[in-house]
């Protein structure tokens, strides 16, 4: 994962170097699908640690929403790439920087967050069929993250803090 973090910061360095604007829009888009995929293995990796162990810790715990936290920021490099080669992709309210070409990767992070815990502000809105299936799948993702992984993470965890405390006490 190491060389893959090396490579993407190389591409992102070219990218902000090279003045001919076509090679570097297509160095910024292999950058971003550079991190959304080393995103992904990391939430990968994580989430192989924390459904591996034989115990739920807080060291478990914190990993699984460090691992929700890298899917909206994976999400967020797709949705960045998908505007740059189709501008419609989402519309976003004139008065928004990124509408004016600005800091469309803060705003492509808001919207991600946004979407993976299906607040759906409505600010900004897919429009094209990729736009809207990918969209859909971060909501379904984010709410089954939610209400599985973490659930499950938070009861086998507090069931085994209950079952020690009980032990404890009876151990007296």
């Amino acid at each position: 994962l190491f060389m893959a973090w090396l490579a993407c910061l190389g591409l992102d360095v070219a990218s902000r170097v090279v003045t001919d604007a076509e090679i570097s829009v297509g160095l910024a888009l292999s950058y971003r699908a550079g991190i959304m995929f080393l995103l992904s293995g990391c939430v990968i990796a994580m989430l192989r640690y924390v459904l591996m162990n034989e115990r739920v810790t807080t060291d478990s715990i914190s990993a699984a929403i460090v691992a929700y936290l890298f899917i909206g920021l994976a999400f967020a490099s797709a949705y960045y790439c998908l505007v740059v080669l189709e501008p419609r992709s989402f519309s976003i309210p004139a008065d928004m920087p990124a509408a004016q070409g600005t800091q469309l990767e803060t705003t492509m992070i808001y919207y991600s967050y946004v979407t993976l815990a299906t607040l759906g502000y409505g600010d900004i809105s897919p429009r094209l069929p990729v736009s809207q299936v990918l969209a859909a799948v971060e909501a379904i993702i984010g709410q089954f993250y939610i209400a599985v992984v973490i659930a499950w993470l938070m009861s086998v965890y507090a069931a085994d803090r209950s079952r020690t405390r009980r032990q404890e006490r009876s151990d007296e």
